[in-house]
């Protein structure tokens, strides 16, 4: 929601060059590149009007009820199970949400909560019938929760271990792909998606027929529809090097595998350490020697 109005505060009195971020903040700042480009090399500012219009849209509902930002995180069919638990987990109110979890657990895998079921409610019942008192039967009762929990939650467990395994293996270690279908006819498609295609927007100009299509009319001469924007597209220097420094930056291929714990020392300040597993594609072109190496990074936000 901030990125979009300061930028566009920022683009009213610079040019703006050597632009980054992380996260949610490389997407703003591809997206200013892209407006950049715009204005200096084709003479236009609206990249940076439909910027502007970005803080309302992302607050916006869609047509199926969804949020717009939710509605951009699709997760793959095979991990949906897991993606409805995890959004049960948003919210302040703890009993709530313990209770919207459990329910959604129950819902979701439903066939594991019906094997665990049926052998400890089983149980409980033969106990029971072979009580000959009401004290016996209260007794009984009472032994019985714990193998009746049991019974209900480890197979639970034990599935939503198994769904995280699988879908994470096969998706890079995530839920969500990021390309795909809309969930709805008139909802955004998914993130990676609707990113390019907003990309060509802010940098070209609205696109011809659908409002997704692939085909850019407004693309230059030597674009072709799946052409990316580079920084050289924006310098318009051509010169590519290895430097950090270097306004064009030869390109190479980055994978990263990030493992990471966050603890809050109180509401106002977080602590966030990360341990990286990075690996790229050609060490001839890349600042550092070696082609797997591990990166350690500790982060202390606060709250104001």
């Amino acid at each position: 929601m901030v990125y979009p109005t300061a930028g566009v505060e920022l683009a009213k009195r610079f040019t703006l060059k050597s632009i980054g971020g992380a996260s949610a903040g490389a997407i703003a700042a591809a997206l200013f590149a892209a407006a950049e480009h715009r204005r200096s090399v084709l003479g236009s500012s609206a990249g940076f009007d439909e910027l502007a219009t970005y803080p309302e849209k992302f607050g916006a509902t869609t047509a199926s009820g969804t949020s717009f930002l939710l509605a951009l995180i699709q997760p793959s069919r095979d991990a949906r199970r897991l993606f409805a638990l995890l959004l049960a987990f948003l919210g302040p109110d703890r009993w709530r949400k313990a209770l919207r979890v459990a329910a959604t657990a129950v819902v979701q895998y439903a066939g594991a909560f019906v094997v665990g079921l049926v052998p400890a409610a089983a149980l409980v019942f033969y106990a029971w019938r072979a009580s000959d008192s009401l004290a016996t039967w209260l007794v009984i009762l009472l032994l019985s929760l714990l193998p009746l929990l049991l019974g209900i939650t480890v197979p639970v467990i034990a599935a939503v271990l198994l769904d995280l395994v699988r879908a994470t293996t096969r998706h890079g270690y995530g839920l969500c792909t990021g390309r795909g279908e809309p969930a709805g006819p008139r909802d955004p498609p998914p993130l990676t998606d609707w990113l390019e295609a907003r990309l060509d927007e802010v940098a070209f100009g609205p696109r011809a027929g659908t409002p997704e299509s692939r085909t850019h009319t407004n693309r230059p001469e030597g674009y072709s529809p799946d052409d990316p924007l580079t920084f050289g597209d924006l310098s318009g220097n051509p010169d590519a090097s290895t430097s950090t420094r270097a306004e064009v930056i030869l390109g190479n291929a980055h994978h990263a595998l990030t493992f990471g714990a966050t603890f809050f020392v109180n509401r106002w300040i977080k602590l966030q350490a990360n341990l990286m597993r990075e690996q790229v594609r050609d060490v001839s072109v890349a600042p550092d020697t070696k082609p797997l190496f591990w990166s350690r990074a500790i982060r202390v936000q606060v709250v104001l």
